[in-house]
């Protein structure tokens, strides 16, 4: 189909428009996507002759495809890309009235927590005739402008973010097959450039004013849209607004702090130039480029519509080879967002992100599946005539050009395989699956070379080439039937090793501790995206369950909930521990918490831990509570249950028994987030870096023989409160029926939990955790029940600036207070007592010769209790 382009025979605009034509890379303000294709530059002394001869072009009905480039502010842009499955030939909009006034709404009161809007605001609302079929899927959109609210980019940016949960609601009943992070694009807040009203793509409809609100004095109403385009042009231009609102004082934090997040999220998509001399350039090449170039023509072009998708082709291409800037710009090329000069501008910054050629293979697969093969055919006949050796090395690299990503061997000794498999790495005991292709898939590929052969031999007229193709065709036919003998293919097999084998596969497993494995897909908590996997993910585990939406009306969500208010009857300690849940997601380790839950039985917090276990799956694991109440085993003991918490992120310990103590330094070790060794029964020691986070359960809380301040800086000790009893006193708040089918329900909302915990984990990434008095005042307890000296210090002291009190008088006094207050307790060596009690009154002085603390004096009441009884020093 030939391109449609601005008719030079029909007006002046373009005849002018030529005049300001700049070169590639020089500063502009407009572009034009098809003939007069190009970059120009308009200065504002010509804004008026500018606008007037574009109206008159419009006016005559010409082709008009302009786009203009953002200034440091802009009016606020709201582009919304819909995609549906087509369902029938009758394409209907999803979207109505009722819709279009909800986001509306929905943006007004987002801003309105930013900016101090305008009295008048007026949004106008565009739309194209009709949806349209793109292969098919069923496209369609909406445009708004609001020229009254001139922001920076930054206000746009966090109002999208805020908005994105409300407009999923609104939109949860249209069935779209896109996530709300792509329906709510965030390229036209100052990213890609924004068409001038009255332009269009080329061969599309132009968007047309469809609604315009005016809200004005809280009231929100309909305008009459005016049927002369011309007379929307300059308002809706994003060029010539020059006065912006300033966000409100007491947001002014909350946007610096998420302006930071956006250029730290810049930075990691682009870390720092990738080269800028020849010294420092890397220049990463592959050897059969021409072919890297004919795998990427297979892509589909919506890869190239979607942001991530398209960065993310930019990225792989970079990693494989320098060179293959061209077949970016031609890849990006196939969208109608595509920017000239944008890949030569973003090419130097590209981030290595560990994508690599296994994960264009897998592109290309997916898209054409078709094309994928038909390119693979030549390569793979020359290696099946070279197999015609038939030697083990040979039929060997035939099986590995043909699934040489799918299929990984990570260790040569021990014939250890992984397969490549829904979203992630599967344990592929001693290769079965590969095994299983030599008879059937691989089979079949020689069985078909063997026809080919025979059919040219039919065709040869030549008697003795005839022979040579019949006879090849032979020996590919004597290999295929091999290939369906054991022993032939055990040989197969033990020669695929060497080939197939990534050399440290294992530890690269499930080591990026920001993905999360899905059934479905994987969700990748730096971008807050889900998406499909990818080999180099190196995702193994799995949470068991499908990733959703969220939708809080979804009646397993309130039932959730009604279960969560039943366990925290106080919000805000419901708030705090779905926080610490959901920052058990990413498996880095910042808080360097150790928690502990406790409270009578029947209190709901092992169901919970059961709720979340489920819901995270191979996620968790569970230690023996002897793992930290007892002596840490010998350094050169199997641990088996620290080398299998690899990769995990969540760590159950319940129940240690009333008189146990923690091991606070394996504790402390486990939860510093530094590298731990750790060994399975009869393997080799490994080193990994713990990625889980700890939860004790009990009834009781454990003692904690520790006094520094490092342990009790680690513990966090939540009592649950609720009491879940088949008679239930209606006068206790805390008391409640107990539910015996609880258990069961968990099967239907263990993937609705997990959505929620993701939800909350976005509020945990903004605003960190906020720890509830509650939970600070009973800890403190905790602590003062496990540190006697603290207990003593707090009942018989008191701080006084000007007071001293002696050691002798305080020795004395701890012992008479220790033998009624903890009879069994035994008393220590004088220089261990002074130790422990300097760490809480501060180093002793000497005053005229008495040793003693300055700062501190006894309450009136325990001088009465002052012995003079000696202490064994």
């Amino acid at each position: 189909m030939e391109l449609k382009s601005i008719n030079y025979n029909t007006g002046d605009f373009c005849r002018y428009l030529s005049n300001f034509r700049v070169e590639k890379g020089s500063e502009f303000t407009h572009t034009s996507i098809v003939k007069p294709s190009g970059a120009y530059y308009i200065p504002s002394e010509e804004e008026t002759r500018f606008f007037s001869l574009y109206k008159s072009a419009i006016t005559n009905n010409d082709d008009l495809h302009l786009t203009e480039k953002h200034r440091d502010i802009s009016p606020f842009l709201i582009d919304l890309d819909f995609r549906f499955e087509m369902t029938d030939n009758n394409i209907k909009r999803k979207f109505e009235n009722t819709h279009i006034q909800s986001i509306v709404d929905g943006y007004i009161g987002i801003m309105r927590e930013y900016i101090d809007l305008p009295e008048t605001v007026t949004f106008y609302v565009m739309q194209k005739p009709y949806p349209v079929i793109d292969k098919g899927v069923v496209k369609d959109g909406i445009h708004v402008v609001i020229p009254d609210v001139v922001t920076s980019p930054s206000v746009q940016y966090i109002v999208r973010k805020n908005v994105m949960p409300m407009l999923t609601e609104i939109f949860k009943d249209m069935d779209l097959k896109n996530s709300i992070e792509d329906v709510v694009d965030e390229a036209v807040i100052e990213r890609n450039n924004w068409q001038l009203y009255g332009s269009s793509k080329p061969n599309c409809d132009k968007y047309k004013i469809t609604h315009i609100f005016k809200y004005q004095k809280e009231v929100l109403e309909n305008v009459d849209v005016n049927p002369d385009d011309t007379i929307y042009v300059e308002v809706l231009s994003i060029r010539n607004k020059y006065d912006a609102i300033k966000p409100k004082i007491e947001k002014m934090n909350e946007l610096k702090e998420y302006e930071e997040k956006v250029k730290k999220a810049k930075k990691l998509k682009m870390e720092g130039p990738a080269f800028q001399t020849n010294q420092n350039l890397k220049k990463n090449t592959v050897d059969n480029i021409d072919y890297v170039k004919k795998v990427v023509d297979l892509l589909d072009a919506n890869r190239a519509n979607n942001y991530q998708d398209w960065i993310r082709v930019g990225w792989c291409l970079r990693n494989i080879d320098h060179r293959l800037l061209d077949q970016w710009i031609s890849f990006s090329k196939k969208s109608e967002k595509f920017v000239e000069g944008e890949c030569e501008r973003m090419w130097p910054y590209m981030r290595d992100e560990g994508l690599s050629i296994g994960t264009l293979y897998m592109w290309a697969k997916q898209d054409n599946l078709t094309g994928f093969m038909e390119l693979q055919k030549n390569d793979l006949s020359n290696l099946l005539y070279r197999s015609i050796s038939e030697t083990h090395h040979d039929i060997a690299k035939v099986v590995h050009f043909m699934y040489k990503y799918e299929f990984v061997c990570s260790s040569i000794k021990n014939n250890f395989w992984y397969e490549y498999k829904n979203h992630r790495w599967n344990n592929n005991d001693c290769g079965f699956g590969l095994r299983n292709k030599l008879s059937t898939e691989v089979v079949r590929e020689y069985s078909l070379a063997a026809a080919n052969y025979n059919n040219k031999a039919a065709q040869e007229e030549v008697e003795a080439e005839q022979q040579r193709l019949l006879d090849i065709a032979k020996k590919l036919n004597g290999i295929a039937l091999k290939l369906k003998q054991s022993p032939f293919k055990d040989n197969i097999i033990k020669e695929c090793r060497e080939m197939f084998y990534v050399e440290k596969f294992e530890e690269k497993l499930d080591s990026k501790c920001f993905l999360i494995g899905f059934l479905n897909g994987v969700y990748d908590l730096d971008v807050m995206e889900f998406r499909e996997g990818r080999p180099d993910d190196y995702i193994s585990l799995t949470t068991g369950v499908n990733y959703t939406l969220m939708n809080r009306d979804h009646p397993c969500q309130r039932d959730i909930q009604r279960f969560l208010n039943t366990i925290f009857t106080k919000p805000h300690i419901k708030e705090y521990v779905l926080l610490v849940l959901s920052s058990f997601l990413n498996g880095s380790i910042k808080e360097e918490r150790f928690h502990i839950w406790t409270g009578s039985g029947a209190n709901g917090k092992s169901k919970l831990i059961d709720l979340f276990e489920q819901s995270f799956g191979e996620y968790c694991c569970k230690f023996p509570v002897t793992l930290l109440t007892q002596k840490r085993a010998a350094s050169n003991a199997a641990t088996s249950e620290l080398a299998r918490a690899k990769g995990k992120r969540f760590a159950c310990l319940q129940e240690p028994a009333e008189d146990e103590k923690l091991n606070i330094g394996l504790m402390k070790e486990l939860t510093g987030g530094d590298k731990i060794m750790a060994r399975l029964i009869y393997k080799e020691p490994i080193e990994f870096k713990p990625q889980f986070k700890m939860i004790l359960t009990c009834n009781h809380l454990p003692n904690v023989p520790s006094d520094d301040g490092g342990t009790w800086r680690r513990l966090r000790a939540v009592e649950f409160t609720s009491k879940f009893t088949d008679n239930p006193n209606p006068e206790n708040p805390n008391e409640f029926p107990i539910d015996m089918s609880i258990s069961q329900k968990f099967e239907d909302w263990k993937e609705h939990f997990m959505t929620l915990l993701i939800e909350y984990y976005r509020k945990y990434i903004e605003g960190g955790i906020v720890e509830p008095e509650e939970v600070l005042k009973y800890t403190k307890e905790y602590q003062k029940n496990n540190d006697v000296m603290l207990e003593f210090v707090e009942a018989e002291m008191d701080k006084y600036e000007p007071g001293f009190v002696t050691m002798n008088d305080v020795i004395a006094l701890f012992k008479s207070w220790a033998k009624d207050s903890l009879p069994n307790f035994k008393m220590g060596k004088k220089r261990d007592i002074v130790a422990s009690l300097s760490k809480l009154l501060g180093k002793y002085v000497s005053v005229n010769r008495v040793d003693g603390w300055k700062g501190w004096r006894f309450k009136p009441s325990a001088m009465e209790n002052i012995e003079d009884d000696g202490i064994d020093a």
